[in-house]
């Protein structure tokens, strides 16, 4: 307070405790302002696809890892392995983490998947759309932002 009775709100004050709030309203500020942009540019329809993918990898690199960088297959009835793959092995009761195997039967391709797999192919599957949608909601915000386009097929606000 200064001696006029008004209240000093710049962060160039000397005391520490004003120092620690104008630091908190800077980081205020900042997380605002990012998710403002978050919110105006639709980046986070490109996540989706992007966490699809991170979430698959991980859990095939989690189900090699823990099965000493072997991908158990729990085989169906007449199924087999070829000779030449080195990392898929048929499971066996030392195996871990047999969720997150090779355990869905492709009928279209007489094969299996693991759950990573599922996710890596969604993730694939979602890429090229998401990334369009997202050109098309930016371009369509931007224009509305501008003034320049008003229609009723274009209102994102």
């Amino acid at each position: 307070m200064t001696l006029d009775g008004s209240v000093k709100t710049s962060c160039s004050e000397g005391t520490r405790s004003s120092a620690v709030v104008c630091a908190m309203r800077r980081i205020e500020q900042c997380i605002g302002s990012m998710v403002q942009l978050v919110k105006e540019t639709y980046v986070w329809l490109v996540w989706i696809p992007l966490l699809l993918l991170a979430l698959g990898i991980g859990m095939n690199s989690l189900a090699v890892t823990m099965n000493h960088g072997i991908m158990p297959v729990v085989l169906p009835a007449s199924g087999t392995i070829a000779h030449e793959d080195k990392i898929h092995l048929a499971a066996t009761t030392n195996s871990r983490f047999l969720f997150l195997c090779d355990w869905i039967q492709l009928h279209t391709c007489r094969g299996v998947a693991s759950p990573g797999d599922c996710l890596i192919a969604a993730g694939e599957l979602l890429k090229w759309p998401v990334v369009w949608m997202w050109v098309g909601f930016s371009c369509c915000s931007r224009l509305n932002s501008l003034s320049v386009l008003r229609s009723p097929d274009c209102l994102l606000r």
